[in-house]
């Protein structure tokens, strides 16, 4: 996961799934939405705006586009024509007919309501112990590891240490169905393969 700030707020992006934080929505605060650069103003600085009246227009990727006012106000402009924008960049301020039309965020006082899922804390725990006791742990944990390495060791060794790996797993297998003690993991085995392994390697020229 990652997070990229925009204009609008923050977007968390999570795989292919993304989600984004809005900022406060301030609409006395007239900014760029993305990159580009403002061609011209078309109403003059201090002059009344009607909500929705173009105010401005802006070249984006070689497209002409105009800014409309999200609210009606007179208008001060912080950019001048021909001045390249980031993101989020103040275009120019709205001095608002209704100041009531900006919403501020408040804290949060409230309680969340109950969803009514119930932990079982002791089963849950149980298991986890369960799950970490298992004799196939250590085996699961070997396979996982050794899959990134496997295809960069010489045959050899890989034939020694599958042999050793296969001969645990009918052991294993074989303890669980008849309620035998679990068979121990060969990691002393599987180190020994691999010491004589690394003193075996020919010396660096």
């Amino acid at each position: 996961m990652h997070t990229e700030e925009e204009a609008l707020g923050t977007r968390l992006v999570m795989d292919t799934l993304s989600c984004l934080i809005e900022k406060e929505q301030d609409p006395s605060k007239l900014i760029a939405m993305s990159p580009g650069k403002l061609v011209r103003q078309l109403v003059k600085n201090g002059e009344h705006v009607a909500k929705g009246q173009a105010y401005a227009e802006v070249e984006v990727m070689k497209m002409m586009m105009p800014l409309l006012s999200p609210a009606a106000g007179a208008i001060a402009f912080s950019a001048s024509e021909g001045q390249p924008l980031l993101a989020g960049e103040l275009i120019a301020t709205l001095d608002l007919d209704d100041p009531n039309a900006v919403t501020r965020a408040v804290e949060f006082t409230g309680s969340f309501p109950e969803l009514g899922y119930e932990h079982p804390v002791a089963e849950t725990l149980d298991e986890l112990v369960a799950c970490l006791d298992h004799p196939a742990l250590p085996l699961l944990q070997w396979i996982e590891e050794y899959s990134f390495v496997e295809g960069r060791l010489p045959q050899a060794i890989t034939e020694k240490l599958n042999d050793a790996i296969t001969q645990h797993e009918l052991e294993l297998s074989s303890g669980l169905e008849l309620d035998k003690p679990p068979a121990e993991f060969p990691g002393r085995q599987l180190m020994r393969v691999l010491r004589e392994a690394v003193a075996a390697r020919p010396p660096a020229s």
